[in-house]
């Protein structure tokens, strides 16, 4: 068996001033000056003396391309690592300031902050490259009913409910790293959902910082790590229970309503307590055989087709009335473009990442927020070899819908604005993006090997 060897860094990356929230920030938010609970950038060194791996998670709402830029080419140079080897997690926490300049309210946009949370990405990954020792993997899987789907059709549109009929994945995947059996040096835990939200007055991990707190406790000598699967769809349910939290669809005029801050603060530990529970009982009883390398790493992009761009005349009724500055600044880009006489493409590429130890795992990291079922095929296409599914890796890449979702609307399809692209995805994408997905995972795309 490959001997593997395993090394973990933190770095605090909390801001020391104010700052403005990525989560529902309107122009009459104030800035935020309290912590609720820190801020960190994680790493998880891999090796089998041949090939590395990085996986780096970090405390924000949204890795953007100039942050992942940043990390990876100078891991490039610090380690020698290529692009395929570095793979980034963001923890998607709302009450964590913006770290892309086109998602704050004008004005409002902290640079220092996305520059700091890079360097804490570097600095932690020099930390566990660092400090290495010898390891045996373990993965083990569990079922949880903390996500629920948050999409109900009706005839008015497409409302942000729970849905306990639609789509989610129930899986608790844990990836041990441990000297010895009940002995580890890294715990992480993955599960599709999204974090709780919406903290408007206090920086926040979210239920991220209350999991990791819980797996440190219970295994001291260890790090905990949290990553989220394709959550696109689903949120945990106590958001929903006994609320009117997010009452409907913005898109459609219906609005939102928040809850009290010390309510979102009490979900944020209930729900992250619930979860490590559930990965600490994995740890100490699951039955998984240790396992070791080789290690492999692929990387690959896929075409994810746009439908129709939209017309002069839509874009112009978006600018006279938009929804938010978002809408307004994606209204006065696209209305410039098309009096320019600009091409207006049809297609996005969509970059993927594949990592393999030996037959035994295989991780798969696709950017932005995947809706559920996407990463259920995915796992499906791939069995009965496990799959970790990481979502929100890497560049942040919007909402990432299934084809139904495309054609029933709602705000998670309606939002390709957030990331300037000209029109919501066609139907399809969904197939391309699976088969793309599990030929790479399969050794049949056509990414290079990072060893």
């Amino acid at each position: 068996m490959t001997q593997l060897y395993a090394g973990v860094g933190r770095e605090l990356i909390t801001p020391g001033g104010a700052g403005y929230l990525a989560g529902d920030v309107l122009d009459t938010d104030a800035e935020v000056r309290r912590v609720h609970q820190d801020l960190y950038a994680q790493s998880l060194f891999l090796t089998d003396r041949k090939t590395r791996l990085v996986l780096i998670t970090v405390d924000v709402c949204k890795v953007s391309a100039a942050m992942l830029k940043t990390v990876v080419t100078r891991l490039g140079e610090e380690l020698d690592l290529p692009g395929a080897a570095i793979m980034i997690a963001a923890s998607h926490t709302h009450s964590a300031p913006h770290t892309i300049e086109d998602d704050a309210v004008p004005g409002m946009f902290d640079k220092g902050f996305a520059e700091e949370a890079a360097a804490g990405m570097i600095a932690s990954a020099l930390q566990a490259a660092g400090k290495l020792e010898p390891v045996s993997l373990r993965y083990e899987r569990g079922h949880s009913d903390l996500g629920v789907n948050k999409r109900v059709s009706t005839p008015w549109g497409v409302f942000m409910r729970a849905n306990p009929a639609g789509a989610y994945d129930p899986e608790v995947g844990v990836l041990i790293a441990e000297r010895a059996a009940g002995n580890p040096v890294a715990v992480l835990c993955c599960y599709a959902s999204h974090p709780i939200g919406h903290l408007r007055s206090e920086i926040s991990s979210d239920l991220t910082g209350f999991l990791r707190d819980e797996l440190e406790m219970a295994f001291p000598n260890s790090m905990g790590f949290h990553a989220l699967g394709c959550a696109g769809d689903v949120s945990p349910r106590m958001r929903w229970d006994g609320t009117d939290y997010e009452i409907g669809n913005p898109h459609t005029g219906a609005g939102r309503r928040l809850l009290p801050e010390p309510t979102f603060k009490n979900m944020m530990e209930v729900a992250g307590k619930e979860l490590a529970g559930k990965a600490i009982e994995l740890v100490k009883e699951g039955s998984g055989e240790p396992f070791a390398g080789p290690l492999t790493a692929d990387v690959a992009a896929v075409d994810l087709a746009l439908g129709p761009p939209l017309s002069l005349a839509q874009v112009e009724a978006v600018e006279s009335l938009p929804f938010n500055h978002l809408h307004a600044n994606w209204a006065g880009r696209m209305r410039a473009k098309l009096l320019a006489g600009e091409q207006i493409p049809r297609s996005v590429s969509y970059p993927m990442q594949v990592w393999r130890i030996a037959d035994r795992l295989c991780v798969v990291a696709l950017g932005g927020e995947v809706f559920a079922s996407i990463g259920l095929r995915i796992k499906a296409e791939l069995s009965p070899l496990p799959c970790l599914m990481i979502g929100h890796a890497n560049e942040y890449r919007g909402y990432v819908p299934t084809g139904a979702a495309v054609l029933e609307g709602g705000y998670e399809a309606e939002s390709f604005y957030n990331t300037m692209l000209p029109a919501p995805y066609a139907t399809g994408i969904d197939d391309v993006l699976v088969a793309a997905a599990v030929n790479l995972a399969r050794g049949t795309g056509d990414g290079p090997n990072a060893a």
